[in-house]
């Protein structure tokens, strides 16, 4: 039986028949179990009572492994999946600007992840569409990250002043359990608006007409309009 588990390793209990060696071999459930050409390593167990706890270590994390234990003419096989891991700091958003922001997050071991921001709204993306990038408005692209080391991320190439929904998930290999996995909770966050850095000027003044002149921080359409002085200041909606 299982008595525990980490990302690393797997400890058991046996229950043995008598006190001859058992010898167990440990195969990944993908790549090795099917045609046992290889496997994880191979250990021999004396038990000393009838009851004896193993540990088997240095595992891949998130992995089914079959585990088969043989003492004289008996063989017993067991399976387990090691944990996945973990975000110690879910993605948070920093330094926003018109086409993008940061996305700043910890995890608890050496891993490879993606980010992808979506629409707002969009449906939970899974694991392979954010490592894909399947439907993303952007995607970091896979970025390696650093247990216990916070990670920052830029995401780019988004419409200003627009909200979207970004997840991060871990890629997976061929023994992952599931493949890409473990992907994060939803972060909402918005880039910013273009900002006027210079105030509209007034030049080539007629009896009839006059030109307007304006700088963005960002290519924008902009429209001005015209009010009796006194008027109310219009807001932004009006205008549109």
């Amino acid at each position: 039986t299982v008595d525990s588990k980490t990302q690393t390793s797997i400890t058991y209990t046996f229950k043995t028949l008598n006190y001859s060696p058992v010898t167990c071999t440990i195969y990944t459930a993908e790549s090795q179990w099917s045609t046992k050409a290889s496997n994880s390593g191979t250990e021999t167990i004396t038990p000393t009572s009838d009851s004896t706890q193993k540990t088997f270590s240095s595992l891949k994390h998130y992995t089914e492994y079959h585990i088969e234990c043989v003492q004289d003419d008996q063989t017993t096989t067991d399976s387990a999946i090691t944990n996945a891991p973990t975000w110690t700091a879910q993605p948070s958003a920093h330094s926003h600007t018109i086409t993008g922001f940061v996305v700043k997050t910890t995890t608890d071991r050496n891993e490879i992840v993606v980010c992808s921001a979506y629409a707002q709204g969009t449906t939970t993306p899974s694991e392979d569409a954010i490592i894909a990038g399947t439907g993303a408005a952007s995607t970091s692209g896979e970025i390696n990250i650093v247990s216990g080391t916070e990670k920052s991320i830029q995401i780019s190439g988004l419409e200003f002043g627009t909200t979207y929904d970004v997840y991060c998930a871990f890629k997976g290999d061929s023994d992952t359990y599931g493949g890409h996995h473990t992907k994060s909770h939803k972060l909402q966050t918005s880039t910013v608006q273009p900002v006027i850095t210079s105030q509209p000027s007034a030049s080539e003044i007629t009896f009839h007409d006059f030109k307007v002149s304006t700088t963005y921080d960002h290519a924008k359409a902009a429209i001005c309009i015209v009010l009796a002085e006194g008027s109310s200041a219009p807001t932004a909606g009006d205008i549109g």
